[in-house]
């Protein structure tokens, strides 16, 4: 079931960040409008600008937790 969901939040984040930017930058939706055949080639670039590790939320640390590099101190994140 988290596989599930996991899956479900990475693909819904990836298709709000490239709808996203097609809106904002019109003149790649309309190219896109006029020929269809670039979607390929659109697609692949899209997800190389929006990459699937973008979507992750990010969070804090446990005061006091020890990762392979560091150790974080209360209030870090």
């Amino acid at each position: 079931m988290t596989l599930l969901i996991g899956g479900f939040e990475t693909t819904g984040g990836v298709i709000t960040n490239v709808v996203t930017t097609l809106l904002i930058q019109r003149w790649h939706w309309k190219a896109l409008v006029a020929d269809p055949s670039g979607m390929p080639n659109a697609v692949k670039e899209l997800l190389r600008y929006h990459p699937l590790s973008m979507t992750f939320p990010t969070r804090p640390s446990a005061p006091g937790h020890t990762t392979a590099s560091a150790r974080t101190s209360p209030g870090s994140s």
